[in-house]
């Protein structure tokens, strides 16, 4: 290769690393942006509640409660969700978390046809408005059986007061789902 071919390779490398640059979100996101706080992330500092909802789809047998319960009390034991966001926050971002009766579907919430056996599979885009129903279908009955309050969840907003967003909300299923972030 001459070095003609060198120089251009490694303009060109370097046009394409200038050019990702700004596409790039490394792990501590969370704390550089923190204009986004509300409707696009949780907090980054302070302390907030964050709300979890175990829900049940009966026909699928039951969920690994004690390991939910376990994860999600609050304390600052090393396999806590409340130690995890105490550590990589470097102990400016603390939570309480509210774990929630499970909520009991005796059936996938979502349609069988589409979904057998409750199985969404990871980037699945026709599960989005399935999933939005579902989602409102739970808040209403957490509302309703149990009384929830979602304002008692807003507490830290970008200036560290309520925003009108809650600070944290997770659902915890035994299906087979993968996850998703909203």
């Amino acid at each position: 290769m001459n070095t003609k071919h060198i120089a251009a390779a490694a303009f060109a490398l370097l046009i394409a690393a200038l050019a990702a640059a700004p596409c790039f979100a490394g792990f501590d996101d969370h704390f550089i942006e923190p204009d986004d706080v509300g409707q696009n992330k949780v907090p980054r500092m302070g302390y907030s509640r964050v709300l979890v909802i175990p829900v049940v789809i009966a026909e699928l047998g039951d969920p690994p409660m004690a390991e939910w319960e376990a994860f999600f009390r609050n304390d600052l034991d090393a396999l806590t969700f409340k130690n995890y966001w105490h550590v990589n926050s470097v102990g400016r971002y603390e939570t309480d978390v509210t774990l929630l009766e499970p909520v009991t579907y005796e059936k996938c919430p979502l349609p069988k046809d589409k979904f057998p056996g409750c199985k969404v599979p990871r980037g699945d885009i026709n599960a989005l408005q399935p999933g939005i129903d579902f989602i409102k279908d739970l808040f209403a009955r957490i509302q309703k059986e149990q009384g929830v309050n979602f304002a008692d969840y807003d507490i830290n907003g970008p200036d560290m007061t309520a925003d009108g967003w809650a600070d944290g909300i997770m659902v915890m299923t035994n299906a087979d789902f993968s996850g998703v972030a909203l």
